[in-house]
């Protein structure tokens, strides 16, 4: 500590320590420490209380968030010494920024650097960071220390008080201090030593302390949950906020637990080295010294026990801190425990699988809390909710802001007053008044919105929506129509300023609920506390505006409000009530809705077959797809509607979470007599856990509507609580209701599930599970319908009558091509002109091109992970999905743009990133209605599609120039032999028409995008499934081994073609169950129409889906079709076989590069099984059965879905 003058702590000279003691002992004293109290509270617990709080209920789940309670604790010690100690919060915990306790690490480290090495300063040049942070420290101190002086100085003028400003902290006392024989202050340098040992000293020591003790909490669930009783038994008051004089005298078990943590883990165990757990164990009466027990302090002998804990040390150099670290341990855990772990369950929004769990494993009866029960018995429910002598809880009373309203309030009175008042606005009569309304903001609005957009995308056959937000958009601007006089226009405008004000204030209210001081938090929760006062004020202005307009005609619920009274007494609501009423009808009248709509979208997305019965039955009752379905109609004519509602309702019930009643004041005895329960008891209506309760529901977590359609399906509705029950009943339930019954009778005519599973690249698995559940042509939309019968497909596929969809040209990247063209004049001309290029002929003249920058690149990379492995055995780990993708890319490079991108050699990715990048453009300017603003939204990917563009033109550009000066030199063109030269050279045979630079360039860029994917995700699989088919992959091995015994042999195409049956045999099955192209491939039908294997008739204007995956997996065209097995291509029939796998597609579209894509593919497995070992590592063994288990995507291509962890592989040089 040389750079600082000697402190309290560091100090060798008895006398100065004493000296230093009688100083600043009344600084640290437990009476000073009590006046600081108040500070160490707001800036200590009550502030980690209000972050984690906030965000939990602002994070985007709104239920969870992961903290990390030691960097918490650390920050909020710090904050607590910068208030104290000077002046001023470091505001760690509100602002996240870290410098002074990375600063002070620092500042620690070249102390202990400078005094443990003699030579230390002479080589501080090595530690120039670290210096900078002790000067840093030093001047935070110095600032700190002039900045009280001169307020002392200016209070000492103005008032002629001595002793300076008021301040009330350790900073204040410290520069009051004085010596006891001269009457002199501290001089500055020894100020600034006891303010460096106070940031060091009082914040890593108290919060490392912390750390441990909840450790030891974590670790002993029996030790938590008996603490947690006491703390909640002796402060019953949740917004209790607890000091440290209270902590430390009523809880004794507390200070068990703080002091075990502390002789296990003491805070400065470098100076005191377990010396109490190992010297001091025969005192431990027996017990185990190394086991975390706090009873031993908690026997007669107790505050001698923890006189044997010398964490502080002891005699005349005991820490001078404890006291106010003793105040940060105890404040802390007593609060946290009681504040925030109490609603621990409640603020993650796990409330209702928590508490079904528990009912799952002890009744329909279950003690949750310290004084709560939870309930799941739908009988008793209702009787509890029948009466109001179950009150609510007082949680309901926590919106202090404004009057109890209909839902919030605990008074029985008021409440039935309210429902006299306003049970008319929101009954069935009157929501069918509101209807028009409801239909033309609600489902209408929403189908215009979806319509225009599917109208506006490039494909004019679909688009991507998130339904969640399109539900929440239509539920407020129904209430906005209802409540407030106008909608919000949300889905008009995609406004969505309404739903974020609606949620702060929802996040608020919860805070408000569980953090009883949150009022004074504005610092913290500014933004959440403006967004309600808005609110409140726009309820307010809403309500005068329409009270003050002259009497019109409004048909809503808003004039409702403002007419309603009291048919008993008259009265009616005053300006106060109707302001929150109308506040929280806001609230109550759209989350639940929209909720509940989502839920049920997602069940018919994951239940086809209730999806297509549902569709059926609208559809069949429906016929005229111009009408409009009422509420009525919908509820009356559509019973497996209903039966779809109440079932989502049921198991998704949008009031799960906690639901309190009060125990009247003489107890209550509940469940038939069995159990009596005490009046201070709280009583939750659980409906999650009563909705999936065993004893009334068979099965109870699966979605099954057909419970809703027997007999008894109007009593099972009854038992359906999510609108709860009794006289505290939904008001608004009907309301709710007619927006979802019109809602999904009215949208149930899109093709929500096959456009899910295309935007979820499942299309492949989906399509093909309708397949083997319906036959050979099902349908799979509106106007979709899936084939999967080989001979239809080849039929389709042999002709240009079944056209590209037009979603093909519509990317928005590039121009038309030979892949993406629709008419077929245009194709056929692409094909004229290029198909040369592609032809086997020519694919043998780059072939060396192909193996050079191909698999003996990819070889050289392996060899030199070979040679830098550290494994005994000699085996590299490798990815072998980002090999084969570079290896892909390397060759397209060398062929269609003159050079190797050198990946491989180089491992940079740039140019795979921007095709990526410019494919997900494409995609989304092909799916999205706003594609003329997309270039705004995503900067990155059009920069990346433009540098490819740039690039692929230079490229043009310089190859055209080589060609000039080739002919300027008596030759035809330049010597290269590759695509490239191919692509420019080329020419309509018929016309003699050749590629202008625009259509060099898409060729080029579909040749990047069409000849890369395609084939190393081939290669994947083909590895994958190597490595999962242990039979397979050594048949191969022997065949490839025996056929080229010289290991110097380079395998080229047609020598694996030819020697090799069995690698042709096992390409193609690989090929067959793992198509690379599996996705969505539309053709549209002629407009006379077409029939389908002979016998379907569908119209003009169907898209016909050419399933390939279904297609290979048909167990009419392969025996046991899901089994992997290359034998079935081994046969006499082999030939026929290999024609019937459409990997490359067929016919007229066949596809153009399939010759270079197989050169590859035969080159790379001959060459690699050739030379090398293959076999999974440990970490990937076991973890799938076979391949049909890893999960994988179809988008543009079927690949793994998580590469970075599914494709690695362990190999070695071939024995």
């Amino acid at each position: 500590m040389s750079a600082l003058a000697p402190s309290i702590f560091s100090t060798t000279d008895p006398n100065l320590n004493k000296t230093r003691r009688i100083q600043l002992g009344n600084s640290y004293s437990l009476p000073s420490v009590r006046l600081y109290e108040d500070k160490v509270l707001k800036h200590g617990v009550l502030s980690l209380i209000s972050l984690w709080d906030s965000r939990i209920a602002s994070s985007p789940s709104q239920n969870r968030t992961l903290a990390n309670f030691h960097y918490c604790f650390h920050g909020m010690a710090f904050d607590i010494i910068g208030v104290l100690g000077f002046g001023k919060s470091f505001d760690i915990l509100s602002t996240g920024d870290t410098k002074m306790i990375d600063s002070v690490a620092k500042h620690i480290k070249l102390s202990t650097f400078r005094s443990r090495i003699a030579f230390g300063k002479h080589i501080q040049w090595l530690f120039r960071d670290w210096d900078r942070a002790r000067k840093y420290v030093l001047t935070a101190i110095s600032d700190a220390l002039k900045k009280r002086k001169k307020e002392n100085a200016e209070s000492a003028n103005i008032g002629g008080n001595d002793g300076g400003s008021n301040h009330v902290d350790l900073l204040q006392r410290l520069v009051n201090a004085r010596d006891p024989l001269t009457g002199e202050p501290i001089d500055n340098e020894s100020l600034m030593a006891e303010i460096s040992v106070l940031l060091i000293g009082g914040t890593d020591t108290t919060s490392n302390t912390l750390d441990w003790v909840v450790l030891c909490l974590l670790g002993r669930p029996d030790v938590y949950e008996r603490l947690k009783r006491e703390i909640r038994a002796e402060f019953s008051d949740k917004s209790t906020i607890i000091g440290f004089d209270m902590a430390r005298i009523k809880l004794p078990y507390l200070t068990a637990i703080i002091y075990e943590a502390m002789r296990l883990h003491p805070a400065v165990a470098g100076y005191l080295p377990r010396c109490v757990r190992e010297e001091g164990a025969h005192l431990m009466d027996g017990r185990n010294p190394g086991e975390f027990d706090p009873d031993r302090f908690m026997g007669s002998d107790s505050e001698e026990r923890i006189k044997d804990v010398l964490v502080f040390s002891s005699g005349v150099r005991i820490c001078a801190g404890r006291h106010l670290a003793m105040a940060e341990l105890y404040t802390t855990l007593a609060n946290l425990i009681l504040s925030l772990l109490l609603n621990y369950h409640i603020v993650r929004g796990t409330y209702h699988t928590h508490v079904q769990k528990l009912h799952d494993s002890y009744g329909e009866i279950v003690r949750i809390g310290y004084s709560q029960v939870s309930i799941s018995n739908p009988t008793e429910l209702k009787r509890i909710l029948s009466t109001h002598s179950f009150r609510k809880g007082s949680d309901y009373e926590t919106v202090r802001f404004l009057p109890p309203s209909i839902f919030t309030t605990t008074d029985p009175e008021l409440n039935k007053t309210r429902r006299r008042q306003l049970g008319n606005s929101y009954s069935l009569p009157s929501v069918r008044l509101y209807e028009d309304k409801i239909l033309q903001h609600g489902v209408i609005s929403l189908m215009t919105l979806w319509d225009s957009q599917i109208a506006s995308s490039p494909s004019q056959d679909k688009t991507l929506v998130n339904f969640h937000y399109c539900f929440h958009g239509m539920a407020f601007d129904i209430i906005g129509v209802l409540g407030f006089g106008n909608s919000f226009n949300i889905l008009s405008t995609g406004d969505m300023t309404m739903v974020y004000l609606a949620r702060k204030t929802i996040v608020y209210g919860i805070l408000n609920s569980i953090v009883p001081f949150s009022d004074h938090l504005y610092w913290l929760l500014g933004d959440y506390i403006k967004a309600r006062d808005m609110l409140v004020k726009y309820s307010r202005d809403t309500v005068l505006s329409r009270k003050s307009a002259t009497e019109g005609t409004h048909v809503d619920i808003l004039q409702r409000l403002v007419n309603a009274y009291d048919p008993l007494t008259k009265k009616g609501l005053d300006q106060d009530s109707l302001t929150t009423e109308v506040f929280f009808m806001l609230f109550s009248s759209t989350d639940t809705t929209s909720n509940t709509l989502s839920w049920i979208v997602l069940h018919l997305l994951y239940n086809p077959e209730v999806y297509k019965r549902l569709k059926h039955e609208v559809r069949s009752t429906f016929t005229d797809k111009s009408a409009v379905i009422f509420y009525d109609m919908a509820r009356i004519q559509l019973p497996y509607l209903t039966a779809v509602v109440y079932e989502s309702m049921r198991l998704h019930p949008a009031v799960s979470g906690y639901v309190p009643r009060q125990v009247p004041a003489d107890g209550a005895h509940i469940m038939d007599g069995q159990y009596f329960v005490p009046s201070d008891t709280t009583l939750c209506i659980s409906f999650y856990a009563s909705h999936r309760n065993r004893n009334v529901w068979a099965n109870p977590n699966k979605f099954d509507p057909e419970r809703f359609m027997g007999a008894d399906a109007e009593d099972r509705i009854k038992d359906v609580l999510a609108f709860s029950s009794g006289v505290r009943n939904c008001v608004g339930r009907f309301l709710a209701l007619a927006e979802i019954y019109t809602t999904l009778a009215n949208l149930i005519l899109s093709n929500i599930p096959l456009n899910y599973n295309i935007a979820r690249g499942r299309y492949h698995t989906y399509i093909g599970a309708l397949h083997a559940m319906y036959g050979e042509v099902v349908r799979v939309g509106y106007n979709q319908v899936s084939v999967s019968n080989l001979d239809e497909l080849k039929r389709i596929l042999s002709t240009h009558d079944f056209r590209k969809g037009q979603m093909y040209e519509d990317n928005g990247v590039i121009a038309v091509n030979s892949f993406s063209a629709i008419d077929p004049t245009t194709s056929k001309a692409k094909r004229r002109q290029i198909g040369s290029s592609y032809s086997l002929p020519s694919v043998r003249l780059y072939e060396d091109k192909v193996l050079g920058h191909g698999v003996l690149s990819l070889m050289q990379t392996w060899n030199s992970q070979l040679m830098l492995s550290q494994d005994t055995k000699k085996k590299a780990l490798v990815n072998f999905y980002y090999g084969f993708h570079g290896l892909a890319f390397d060759i397209i490079g060398v062929l269609g743009f003159g050079n190797s991108f050198n990946i491989l050699s180089t491992g940079d990715t740039a140019i795979i990133d921007q095709v990526s990048k410019t494919l997900n453009l494409g995609i989304l300017q092909s799916s999205l209605p706003f594609g003329n603003y997309v270039h705004r939204l995503f900067r990155g990917m059009v920069n990346s599609r433009d540098t490819l563009i740039e690039n692929t033109m230079n490229t043009i550009k310089k190859r055209q120039q080589e060609n000039a000066a080739a002919r300027a030199s008596g030759k035809e063109h330049s010597a290269h032999v590759d695509v490239l030269q191919r692509l420019v050279d080329a020419h309509d045979s018929l016309t003699g028409e050749k590629l202008d630079d625009e259509s060099i360039k898409s060729e080029m860029l579909l040749m990047l995008a069409a000849g890369t994917d395609t084939t190393s995700n081939t290669l994947v699989w083909a590895t994958m499934c190597l490595l999962h088919f242990p039979g397979v992959y050594k048949q191969l091995k022997e065949d490839i081994r025996t056929a080229f015994p010289d290991k110097a042999t380079v395998i080229r195409y047609d020598m694996a073609r030819s020697r090799v049956p069995y690698l042709t045999a096992f390409l193609y099955e690989v090929m067959r169950m793992y198509p690379t192209v599996s996705g969505y491939l539309p053709r549209r039908v002629p407009p006379k129409g077409a029939y389908l294997m002979n016998k379907y008739h569908v119209p003009f204007g169907t898209e016909v889906c050419v399933s390939i995956g279904a297609c290979h997996r048909s167990s009419i065209v392969w025996e046991d079709p899901e089994k992997f097995d290359p034998s079935r291509f081994m046969g006499p029939d082999a030939e026929d076989r290999f024609r019937d796998v459409l990997a490359f597609s067929a016919g007229v579209r066949i596809c153009i590069g399939r010759f270079l894509g197989l050169v590859e593919l035969y080159t790379t497995m001959a060459n690699l099984v050739h030379k090398y070992d293959f076999e999974l590592p440990d970490s990937i063994k076991g973890k799938y059965g076979s391949t049909e288990d890893i999960p994988g995507s179809s988008f543009i291509t079927f690949a793994p879905m998580y590469p970075k962890n599914d494709c690695w592989m362990l190999v070695s040089q071939a024995n």
